[in-house]
C-alpha cells in the first residue's frame, strides 16, 4: 500500500489536470470553480510538475516508491516559486503538496490503483479461449509458468493488437507489485524480499 493520497485519481484525470495547468490561467480556474479555484489550480499545477518530472526520469520512473525519492516537496516547491515565479501566498503547504505528489504518482504510474485494498482483487477471465487475469484494471498474461523468487509475474496485454504492454505485475499471497518493465518488477520483488528476510 502506498502512502496517503489526497483523493483517488486515475491517469486520464491526472493528465487532464496537468493539461489544464498548462493551457489555462488562474482566471479560468476562478470562473470554473469559484471559491475553490486556488486548490483546483494548485492541484493541477502539481499534476503538471509531477508529470514533467516523470518525463525527465524516463525509464527510471518505474515505481511510485522509487519516484518519491526523486520527486519531493522541495523539488515541487522550487519549481513553483523559484522557477515559475508563482506567489508564495498560493503555496498550499508542504503536507498538502506531499499528498498531491503521492496522488499523482499513483495516478500516472499505477492508474490510480494501490489506494484501496479492494483494488487488489485478481479476477481470472477467458477471452477468445485464452486465459487472462485482471489485475488493477489491466488484462494480463502470466509472463512465465515458473515463478520468480516465489512471485508470479504477469504482463499487461493488449488483446486487440496481440502484444504486451509496458506494465508488469508481481503477485504473491494477495500482495501486488507493479512496474513499467520486466527488470523493474524483478527489482521490486528483490526489494520486497530484502525487507521481509
Amino acid at each position: 500500500m502506498t502512502d496517503l493520497v489526497l483523493t483517488k485519481c486515475d491517469r486520464a484525470t491526472a493528465n487532464q489536470m496537468a493539461r489544464n495547468a498548462l493551457e489555462y490561467n488562474a482566471g479560468w480556474f476562478y470562473a470554473k470553480y469559484g471559491v475553490l479555484w486556488p486548490m483546483k489550480w494548485f492541484s493541477s499545477v502539481v499534476a503538471f510538475f509531477v508529470k514533467d518530472e516523470l518525463r525527465y526520469l524516463g525509464s527510471s520512473a518505474q515505481t511510485v516508491e522509487g519516484c518519491k525519492q526523486r520527486i519531493t516537496v522541495d523539488v515541487i516547491k522550487e519549481r513553483f516559486i523559484d522557477v515559475n515565479g508563482f506567489p508564495e501566498s498560493l503555496w498550499m503547504g508542504d503536507t498538502t503538496t506531499e499528498l498531491l505528489i503521492n496522488t499523482f504518482l499513483v495516478a500516472f504510474i499505477d492508474n490510480g490503483y494501490g489506494v484501496d485494498e479492494e483494488d487488489d482483487v485478481l479476477e481470472d477471465v477467458v477471452i477468445n479461449d485464452e486465459p487472462y487475469t485482471k489485475i488493477r484494471g489491466e488484462t494480463c498474461k502470466l509472463h512465465s509458468k515458473k515463478p520468480y523468487k516465489n512471485w508470479d509475474i504477469y504482463r499487461a496485454w493488449n488483446i486487440d493488437e496481440g502484444h504486451g504492454k509496458m506494465k508488469y505485475f508481481a503477485v504473491k499471497n494477495g500482495m501486488i507489485l507493479s512496474a513499467k518493465n520486466l527488470s523493474g518488477i524483478k527489482d521490486e520483488v528483490s526489494k520486497k524480499r530484502d525487507i521481509n528476510e
